[in-house]
């Protein structure tokens, strides 16, 4: 998939250093290709040939059936999506282990189908907390709605919850969430350790009320 997004800039660069827009006047402008995107992907096949390879064969994709008993390749044919997802979801079934995925559909069939799942988000958290609350706080101000839920203190998690819940759709989805959390009294945070831990959401509550 990588190599295909690569190969892709390459034979657009080639056909045009750009595209065209047309703006509300009737004026047209090239915006040039950022040379940032590719050499992204570029960066993260270098980094993907000094992995293991785990074969995954075709048997394994004809038998792999997802929400019970859903044929998942033909799930993915129809959603046009690259084979290499689907392959990805059938190592971490086998090796039980978790997937990354950032795409909500998959995330949430994978979930409902007993794959293990975490985002690219929650794995940056790990190395660099503070990028990632960053990044979250900057996904809660969208209409996207499977925001990982992470702040580092009080109140930047005012603040992003109540990006959350606004919207009507937005509102419906985290607002569940948000009740049980504070059932729970769940509040993922960082103490000044730099370590994570949960607890005093009723806090966060309380100075939005």
């Amino acid at each position: 998939m990588i190599k295909k997004q690569i190969e892709g800039i390459s034979e657009q660069e080639q056909i045009s250093p750009g595209k065209l827009h047309i703006s509300s006047d009737g004026n047209m402008t090239l915006i040039k290709r950022s040379p940032e995107i590719f050499n992204m992907w570029k960066k993260m096949y270098e980094i993907c040939e000094g992995i293991e390879s785990v074969e995954v064969t075709d048997r394994e994709r004809a038998a792999f059936k997802l929400l019970g008993n859903y044929d998942a390749e033909a799930l993915f044919m129809k959603t046009k999506c690259d084979m290499c997802q689907m392959d990805a979801l059938i190592i971490a079934q086998r090796e039980n282990a978790v997937v990354v995925l950032d795409d909500f559909f998959f995330r949430m069939v994978s979930e409902a189908s007993g794959i293990h799942v975490t985002n690219f988000t929650f794995m940056l958290y790990q190395i660099e907390r503070e990028k990632a609350a960053e990044i979250a706080m900057n996904m809660s101000k969208t209409n996207y709605i499977a925001t990982p839920l992470i702040y580092l203190d009080v109140e930047s998690g005012k603040k992003f919850w109540n990006n959350l819940l606004k919207g009507k759709i937005k509102k419906q989805i985290y607002g569940r969430q948000f009740s049980s959390l504070h059932q729970k009294d769940l509040f993922y945070t960082t103490n000044e350790t730099g370590q994570g831990n949960y607890g005093g959401l009723s806090t966060v509550m309380e100075m939005m009320d």
